[in-house]
């Protein structure tokens, strides 16, 4: 009876990684439109707030520099990354999912930048 157990065990942890996406559809290997990266660079010398997320998760606060890399989901159809300076320099917020890219800046005072990538609903970001 253990033996089956595990064995249904290691089915369903296998169901649930192909679930997950790992692959593209039709290929046998993983897409760069599977991951989000993003990242918040720069010459900050007072540092800077980092916040970033995705439209149904809502946000999580990082700190500066940050960088990541997370998978994307279907239903996560908005992706972000924003940085807000303490006092001062010059940031860069960007964002890469498959082949799209948002790059905005941020100068000076308190000044804000937000890189944002949505879903066309087809595969494709902008």
């Amino acid at each position: 009876m253990r033996l089956i157990s595990i064995a249904f065990a290691l089915v369903l942890v296998a169901g649930a990684a192909l679930s997950l996406g790992g692959m593209a559809a039709g290929s046998g290997r993983a897409s760069s439109a599977d991951h989000a990266v993003m990242s918040v660079t720069g010459n900050a010398p007072n540092g800077a707030k980092v916040i970033w997320g995705t439209f149904r998760a809502g946000t999580r606060p990082a700190k500066f520099p940050f960088h990541t890399k997370i998978r994307v989901f279907e239903a996560q159809y908005s992706y972000f990354v924003s940085g807000t300076l303490k006092h001062g320099g010059k940031i860069t917020c960007k964002l890469t999912i498959g082949t799209a890219t948002k790059i905005r800046h941020a100068r000076g005072g308190h000044r804000t930048c937000t890189a944002r990538l949505t879903s066309d609903g087809k595969g494709g970001w902008s």
